[in-house]
């Protein structure tokens, strides 16, 4: 993550940001001076700013502020000495700062799922941090702003570990019975990422389910080939086991297994060594998302992983970054998301959400850089 971007426009005066303050708080009035950021921001402020409550904008005064919630839960977590310091000025600053590991001054994770653990002190504030994750946005049932078209284009199913892949089918197909919707396309968001140990195990549970024998020995025979041994395939049975368990008659609408080759970026410090949601959102909207159309799109995400939502509108909007500003307009105008999250059946772990919101601000900078890019192209 470049955390610089922001070092020409604050050279040229373009932001002004607000002193310490003595409540210990941090707090930061941060002004945008790109027209590009500003028009982008105005038309969508969760495509910069995220569908969590993090940040505020301001379109009188054209800033960005951190919300009373985010502000309370980062004096706590200064206060828990999770946090290295609270001499924060700037975004820049405050993404620098969060993205260091957990137990080294920051929030992001110390490990992979499912090694993650909380840290001394978190537990005893549980109720605390709860509270503010709540008002935040991280734990609660998120629905549609409205009703349900009868028909969706495009539904997406994120990829990831194969029992969270299996929790995003069961909740999908849910949603469908329960809101009386017919997706027209459902599309699997697969990569090339090979399958750990656990998931193989799973894997093979769900192959000594199926009734025909012919389907069993395909399987086992994928599983066997490391090449095949993939993400992107472990989606493609976890579906055929659920249609067979639970949709006797199948599902209307056409069913598309995408199997992204690229790898993504891994932060905060390494870069190219497993798959990531950018580039399997990245490859739907460059392949799929229909130029001059009006458009509707459905995906759900379980809590805390709204991010991954955040990244598909972003994907969509800007065209995997490659959108010019008049055609990110266009598309912010054509394109109506339904986007659910179901309440949690359990807490996340705090280590999880406190990952999250790392991962949140990380994202809305770096999208924030991408829309002042048009500004610069302009003046150079």
């Amino acid at each position: 993550m470049n955390t610089n971007f922001i070092s020409r426009h604050l050279k040229e005066g373009a932001y002004f940001l607000s002193p310490a303050t003595s409540d210990r708080k941090i707090k930061i009035n941060q002004l945008i001076s790109s027209l590009a950021a500003r028009t982008i921001i105005g038309l969508s402020p969760e495509l910069v700013l995220g569908t969590h409550r993090l940040f505020k904008w301001d379109a009188i005064k054209n800033q960005i502020t951190l919300s009373e919630p985010f502000q309370n839960l980062l004096q706590l977590l200064t206060e828990l000495k999770t946090l290295e310091t609270t001499e924060i000025r700037t975004l820049a600053e405050l993404n620098a700062l969060l993205q260091k590991k957990q137990g080294q001054g920051g929030l992001m994770r110390a490990a992979e799922r499912p090694d993650v653990v909380n840290l001394p002190g978190w537990d005893d504030e549980r109720d605390r941090l709860q509270t503010f994750f709540a008002e935040l946005g991280f734990v609660e049932r998120v629905q549609p702003s409205s009703s349900f078209p009868s028909s969706i284009p495009h539904c997406i199913v994120f990829g990831a570990l194969v029992p969270r892949m299996e929790l995003r089918i069961q909740e999908t197909v849910e949603c469908f019975s329960k809101e009386n919707v017919v997706p027209e396309k459902i599309f699997f968001l697969g990569s090339t990422r090979a399958l750990n140990p656990e998931e193989h195990s799973l894997l093979a549970d769900k192959i000594e389910g199926f009734t025909d024998e012919t389907r069993k020995r395909y399987w086992k025979e994928v599983l066997a080939d490391p090449s095949q041994a993939i993400e992107a395939n472990a989606f493609v049975l976890l579906w055929e086991s659920f249609l067979q368990n639970h949709l006797k008659e199948g599902i209307k609408g056409e069913v598309i297994f995408a199997r992204s080759t690229r790898l993504g970026s891994s932060y905060p410090d390494q870069e190219g060594d497993r798959a990531t949601t950018d580039v399997t959102t990245d490859d739907w909207a460059v392949s799929y998302y229909k130029e001059g159309e009006m458009e509707t799109i459905l995906a759900l995400a379980e809590q805390p992983f709204g991010r991954l939502l955040d990244q598909l509108r972003a994907s969509v909007l800007t065209n995997g970054k490659q959108a010019s500003l008049d055609r990110i307009t266009q598309r912010i105008a054509r394109t109506t998301f339904y986007f659910l999250q179901p309440k949690p059946k359990q807490a996340p772990l705090t280590a999880i959400v406190l990952d999250e919101i790392a991962r949140h601000v990380y994202r809305s900078l770096n999208i924030l850089h991408d829309l002042e890019k048009h500004d610069l192209e302009k003046v150079e």
